[in-house]
C-alpha cells in the first residue's frame, strides 16, 4: 500500500512541535496496524511507501513538471521549502516531481511530489528531532 502526506499547519506553530506532529503519526499508524480488527484492516495499513506532497519553489530557470529519480542522491537541485520538516522528510525520495497550479490572478505555487519507503519516512522523522 501507499499512503499521501499532505502537511499544512498554521503558520506559527513552534517549530518545537513539528517533530512530535510527524513521531504521532508514525506512532498512529504503527498503532492502527497492532490493533487491526482482521487481516484487511492490516493490511490496509501496510504502507511499503509515503507519498509527500510539499509547497516549495525552485531556483530560476527551473520548469514546472521536472521529475527526477533521485534514490538516495537527494532532492532536486534547486528546490527551496516554505517548512523546515518538508525538507527532511523528503530526503532519500525514490522519485520526485515539481509541479505548478496558477490561480486566476494570484501568482503561481510549486509543490514537490515525493515518493519514499515507509522505512526512510520513519527514519527521516528521527533525524527531525536532531534538527531543533
Amino acid at each position: 500500500g501507499c499512503g499521501i502526506l499532505v502537511n499544512e499547519r498554521m503558520v506559527n506553530l513552534p517549530p518545537q512541535l513539528v517533530p512530535q506532529m510527524h513521531s504521532s503519526l508514525c506512532q498512529d499508524i504503527m498503532w492502527a496496524r497492532e490493533n487491526a480488527e482482521d487481516e484487511a484492516d492490516e493490511l490496509e495499513q501496510a504502507f511499503d511507501h509515503v507519498i509527500v506532497v510539499a509547497p516549495c519553489s525552485t531556483a530560476q530557470g527551473d520548469e514546472g513538471g521536472a521529475a527526477s529519480q533521485s534514490g538516495d542522491a537527494g532532492l532536486p537541485s534547486g528546490t527551496f521549502f516554505d517548512k523546515f520538516d518538508d525538507e527532511c522528510v523528503c530526503q532519500g525520495s525514490e522519485l520526485n516531481y515539481v509541479f505548478e497550479v496558477s490561480e486566476q490572478g494570484q501568482s503561481p505555487k510549486q509543490y514537490l511530489v515525493s515518493l519514499l519507503k515507509e522505512k526512510r519516512y520513519r527514519t527521516n522523522v528521527g533525524k527531525l528531532s536532531a534538527m531543533l
